[in-house]
């Protein structure tokens, strides 16, 4: 799920994560790139969010942020809840 510059995600390959989408119109780089805010990671109580560094607390939009991590937790627990 997508709002505004955030996502949602979940790839095979990689743990679900939110990301933050970027405009880029620099020299090298030009169009949109994104970069992982945090993981959600799995022991046997569930799914737990680990930041990376401080992007999180430096992100610009906290209530946005709050608002779909809390999306990605209930998304991963009703999952979990549907597999037992």
């Amino acid at each position: 799920m997508r709002v505004k510059n955030l996502e949602f995600r979940r790839l095979e390959d990689r743990d679900p994560e939110i990301i933050a989408w970027v405009e880029s119109n620099g020299n090298t780089i030009t169009g949109e790139y994104c970069y992982t805010l945090l993981w959600y990671l799995k022991n046997k109580e569930g799914y737990y969010i680990q930041f990376i560094g401080d992007r999180p607390l430096v992100y610009g939009d906290q209530e946005l942020l709050w608002k779909m991590m809390n999306y990605g937790q209930k998304v991963l627990d009703a999952e979990l809840e549907l597999l037992k």
